[in-house]
């Protein structure tokens, strides 16, 4: 088979690329944390009791690492809370966000994929959209979880740094440029999800969640779940009446 050397001289200042960052991250010693300057409360008194639709329900029964592996779940992550939220038609939402100050080669966010594996679903992704929001778009992550007499849609996306990332290549790309400019980056899991046998449905009624969520906070709020990405993100600026 006669191999093109032109895609192999690509391949190889890829690969160089590749080795030479990496090489750059290990000579380079963090001198700080990138910590998001707007997280000055708890999470959970930064989000809202109630926004558009929705308000504060009695809590479901969240997914959430295995209790087993609850020594490294508080070593991953600085902060995690759960809600549930119920619009008017008695529709619920379970929203999870994992806050880590240290997102660094050891330490980093668990993927929802694992977390559920980890307890018995069986998952598979369905999609990559980008959910329109005021001014811009959010790229997120769905899934199809599902197990005996639970299934559950997820959405989700993680922050690392500035970035909004929803894979692995984006998220190490993410930590990667961190690095490079001598910061250990934080992050931030936000994910959604319902109980559903309608996954279209589900889908759906989570992006509408995540659009009213998001423009309900204020700056900072959107700033620490989106980063840079919340400049892009605003609500509709209201015409003023003359």
């Amino acid at each position: 088979m006669r191999v093109d050397g032109t895609l192999l001289l690509r391949a190889g200042a890829i690969a160089l690329l590749m080795l030479g960052a990496l090489g750059a991250t290990a000579a380079i010693t963090p001198q700080s944390r990138a910590l998001s300057a707007d997280r000055v409360a708890a999470l959970g008194e930064m989000l809202p009791m109630a926004f558009g639709d929705w308000r504060q329900a009695e809590d479901l029964t969240v997914v959430l690492p295995d209790p087993r592996v609850q020594r490294m779940v508080e070593t991953l992550y600085t902060e995690t809370v759960a809600r549930t939220y119920e619009n008017a038609e008695g529709r619920q939402i379970m929203l999870v966000l994992a806050y880590g100050e240290d997102q660094s080669a050891q330490l980093q966010l668990h993927r929802p994929e694992t977390c559920y594996r980890a307890q018995g679903f069986t998952v598979r992704e369905t999609g990559r959209p980008a959910l329109a929001i005021g001014g811009g778009v959010l790229p997120v992550k769905q899934l199809l979880t599902e197990r005996p007499l639970r299934r559950e849609p997820v959405t989700y996306w993680m922050r690392v740094g500035g970035s909004v990332v929803t894979g692995v290549a984006d998220r190490q790309w993410a930590k990667l440029s961190a690095g490079l400019s001598g910061t250990v980056p934080d992050g931030i899991l936000v994910r959604v999800s319902s109980l559903s046998s309608d996954a279209d449905q589900a889908f759906a009624l989570q992006a509408d969640f995540i659009r009213e969520l998001l423009l309900a906070l204020d700056p900072a709020g959107r700033r620490l779940l989106l980063g840079t990405q919340a400049e892009r993100v605003e609500p509709p600026t209201r015409a003023v009446e003359g």
